[in-house]
């Protein structure tokens, strides 16, 4: 038995409802998808946001470490200096020790006073000459190794970050120059530090680009959402065959 032929009014109706069957589940689909890539994009932003804190965390940490070097060389500089004029004083005093022994077994009382005084005083003198050689080294050491923290070589600051931080010390170290308290590694991670986003470009971190990736989604997604709320003049007159060409999200 064939079924019922359809009045002109019944096969626009059932068209419409069919038409408004299918907006129905593209803005339903659309709004699933939108939903979705907003999800994305606030875990995208949070991952990065940590990405950068940790980045910024590693330069700090890297950087505390480089001047715990610094301080190490300076104090180790400091103790030999320190030993060397230990030594230098205990020389004295035996020398000093030497001469009053030579001079107790003089038998002239007048010329064993004598050699006793010049003893004294030439370990007085000693002793002077050591302070004062001492207090020129320790100048010099510091302003050695003052100098040579300023004029690290872009070498030596290679050597002394971690390996995957050199790209970026290529590209900024001609701009970093060191100081008498801090050496040009320090000024360097100092940088990195206060710019997290480079160290991520350095460290080849997705994180930035994924972020304006689905920034850039959402605001498609988003613009279509709204287009499909407002349904063109003809929308009544559409037919499912309009969408053979793919244009049904489904």
């Amino acid at each position: 038995m064939s079924a019922p032929l359809l009045s002109p009014a019944e096969g626009r109706r059932q068209r419409r409802e069919l038409m408004q069957q299918i907006a129905r589940d593209q803005r339903r689909q659309q709004r699933e998808h939108l939903v979705d890539l907003r999800a994305q994009v606030r875990q995208a932003r949070t991952d990065r946001k940590a990405a950068l804190e940790q980045a910024r965390a590693r330069c700090r940490g890297e950087r505390l470490a480089a001047r715990q070097r610094v301080q190490e060389l300076r104090e180790r500089v400091i103790r030999e200096l320190r030993e060397a004029v230990a030594a230098e004083r205990a020389s004295a005093r035996e020398t000093c020790s030497a001469r009053l022994g030579a001079a107790r077994g003089i038998s002239d009382r007048i010329a064993r006073v004598r050699a006793q005084l010049e003893a004294e005083r030439s370990y007085q003198r000693d002793m002077r000459r050591i302070e004062r050689a001492n207090r020129q080294r320790t100048r010099a050491a510091h302003r050695t190794t003052a100098a040579e923290h300023r004029s690290q070589s872009d070498d030596t600051v290679a050597g002394n970050i971690p390996p995957e931080l050199v790209s970026l010390w290529e590209r900024v170290k001609r701009s970093i120059r060191g100081s008498d308290r801090m050496s040009r590694t320090e000024a360097f991670l100092e940088y990195a530090e206060s710019h997290p986003e480079e160290v991520l470009q350095a460290l080849d971190d997705r994180t930035d680009a994924l972020v304006r990736e689905l920034e850039a989604r959402e605001r498609d997604a988003s613009r279509a959402f709204r287009e499909a709320a407002s349904p063109s003049p003809n929308f009544a007159e559409s037919t499912p065959e309009s969408y053979a060409g793919g244009d049904v999200p489904f």
